[in-house]
């Protein structure tokens, strides 16, 4: 008898301390899969909170309900986060946000706390670090506040492989969140890991076969698996890509004759360099391109398909 009361006593003593643990934190779940255990104390906090001045809870957060026509996403495996500046306090408006990398580091995440304006649901950004430009891409709407639903995480997998340094995403409209508690630096988390090629199912509902008309010309485009192969003139132009995550295709492109010769040649000419396409749905692209696959030079390509 007195070892029944021993056991009931230890087990009501246990199950107590679970609940006083679960009342001291708030789960946050986001559309992307992750679930962040989040202390009350908000100098606890390390995981990502929400910059709006009244914070999106456990139950609040969703994804917003216009984006029928995105596809679905398989994301990577959990990345590890290397920085993040985010807070709990009001927002004022930036269009930029500095982060800085201590290694030399391959980035596959980003993410801005963003205010969307309807309809939208994706914005084009660039990085620059010291010597200029080196990447660019575009962010994809995210989990939203309950409360303010125009702001909404921005999200993009650019999988690249960065020196150590600082480097700035540049966005055009001054909408991403800053605050005194971020210095006055935009809203970021740079997350690391996770490889999208190696662990992210690839989407092969999708057809992209077809001729596209795009703001560097034509565009005939032939889909083998997940594999594109793109023909365009001048400079008997073409671009092979590969699919790394759903929407998105890397692998470089190569011309007769352009603006930068490269020391190396690929498929036998010198003029080329690396590309990286999202897609959205069989509808549209935009593109991201440099010289040489040295992320310097390059610019904006973007295209609809006509058939």
């Amino acid at each position: 008898m007195i070892s029944r009361i021993l056991t009931t006593l230890i087990l009501a003593v246990f199950l107590t301390g679970l609940c006083l643990n679960a009342s001291a934190d708030m789960i946050i779940t986001t559309t992307d899969g992750r679930t962040f255990t989040v202390p009350v104390n908000p100098n606890e906090v390390k995981a990502i909170t929400y910059g709006p001045a009244t914070p999106a809870q456990s139950s609040g957060i969703e994804a917003d309900s216009s984006e029928t026509d995105k596809p679905e996403a398989s994301l990577p495996a959990p990345a590890k986060e290397i920085f993040n500046n985010w807070n709990k306090g009001g927002c004022s408006f930036t269009d930029q946000a500095r982060f800085i990398l201590r290694d030399k580091t391959t980035v596959t995440k980003l993410d801005i706390w963003y205010y969307w304006q309807s309809g939208e649901t994706e914005v084009s950004y660039n990085v620059t670090g010291k010597d200029g430009e080196v990447f660019g891409g575009s962010f994809s709407k995210g989990s939203c506040d309950s409360n303010q639903k125009q702001w909404c995480q921005g999200i993009d997998y650019p999988n690249q492989e960065l020196p150590k340094g600082v480097y700035t995403i540049k966005v055009a409209n001054k909408r991403i969140c800053q605050n005194a508690g971020s210095k006055n630096n935009g809203f970021v988390g740079v997350s690391t890991g996770g490889s999208a090629k190696a662990e992210t199912k690839i989407d092969q509902s999708v057809n992209l076969s077809g001729k596209w008309k795009a703001n560097w010309g034509p565009l005939d485009i032939r889909q083998e698996g997940n594999t594109l192969y793109m023909s365009y003139s001048p400079e008997n132009g073409k671009c092979v890509v590969t699919q790394t995550e759903p929407g998105v295709f890397v692998g470089r492109w190569v011309e007769d004759k352009s603006s930068k010769r490269c020391a190396d040649s690929w498929d036998g000419r010198h003029y080329w360099g690396k590309v990286r396409f999202r897609f959205k749905k069989n509808k549209s692209f935009i593109a991201y391109w440099d010289y040489c696959g040295n992320r310097k030079g390059g610019a904006e390509w973007f295209g609809r398909k006509i058939d």
